[in-house]
């Protein structure tokens, strides 16, 4: 993959780049990240070297969907992690008890766990061909990470590549209604609520080819590396949750909420209802300014 390069603009508009710098064990990078998963990929840290019966795992996470996370590292694009992820995976499918226990040992609280959509994150400096090719051929939630540490202490982050695995059953014991809930909520919402809807994904994925729609029970959410945005349908309306603060909104409209301390589907601390056309074009200018960096937490 192509080599990224970084430099720093004097205030003559002279450019001079910074250099990148390697490390010599995964152990660096990985205390790097375990020590800001929150901030870079939205995700709680549970436990770190976590021993299972055939193997340890690097990195062991719930995101913030409450999806199980399983984050391996590597140094180079030589050593494969992605078969090693996997088994991990299968491992606490296999395991629930054991990663619902951590949790709340952890978070101090029982969580839902979404087990329908945990995911697996390789972490490396580069990524060839072949790990591309690979994951595409796996039906399970991958996503490639690409890190390049650079001299001052500056470090990039970006997704390389991705894979969401297709629904399996929509069964769900016990449950009314069968997985996604959402496909009942769309079933029973006002046409024009769900042609907001469809015009408002369709907008969003056509912001930037790294952005991925994950559909879950009660919402969809749209992110690169973390959720940027999540939509909720209703009968009335469509609620937009905004991973942005809403005191950083500049004068902001009266179909805008403050939901920091309040409970809702979704992530973010901002909310947009939309219920006619001036209020979705509202909505898509918030979003766009939020995918693009110009408004966030």
């Amino acid at each position: 993959m192509s080599e990224i390069k970084l430099f720093s603009i004097s205030p003559t508009n002279k450019c001079t780049q910074i250099k990148a710098k390697s490390l010599r064990l995964e152990r660096q990078i990985q205390d790097i990240i375990e020590k800001n998963l929150e901030d870079l990929f939205g995700i709680k840290l549970l436990a770190s070297e976590y021993i299972i019966g055939n193997g340890r795992v690097d990195t062991l996470g719930l995101d913030e969907n409450n999806c199980p996370v399983i984050i391996e590292y590597k140094l180079d694009s030589n050593s494969n992690v992605i078969n090693q992820g996997l088994f991990y995976l299968d491992w606490f499918m296999e395991h629930k008890a054991e990663f619902d226990l951590l949790c709340r040992e952890k978070l101090g609280t029982k969580v839902s766990i979404d087990w329908n959509n945990p995911r697996l994150l390789c972490v490396a400096t580069d990524f060839n061909k072949y790990d591309d090719n690979a994951i595409k051929q796996i039906n399970r939630n991958i996503e490639l990470i690409r890190y390049t540490l650079f001299e001052n202490n500056f470090l990039m982050v970006q997704l390389a590549s991705s894979v969401n695995e297709r629904p399996k059953s929509s069964h769900i014991s016990g449950d009314k209604y069968p997985y996604d809930r959402i496909k009942y909520r769309l079933k029973t919402a006002n046409k024009s609520i769900v042609r907001y809807l469809e015009e408002l994904d369709e907008f969003i994925l056509n912001l930037g080819d790294d952005i991925q729609k994950k559909e879950l029970r009660n919402y969809w959410a749209y992110k690169t590396i973390k959720n940027f945005a999540c939509t909720v349908i209703n009968k009335d309306k469509l609620s937009v949750y905004l991973s942005i603060d809403y005191k950083d909104i500049e004068d902001p409209k009266s179909n805008v909420e403050d939901v920091r301390n309040k409970g809702h589907w979704g992530t973010g601390n901002t909310v947009v209802f939309v219920t006619n056309d001036k209020e979705l074009e509202y909505a898509k200018e918030l979003i766009k300014k939020v995918y693009n960096g110009e408004i966030g937490i």
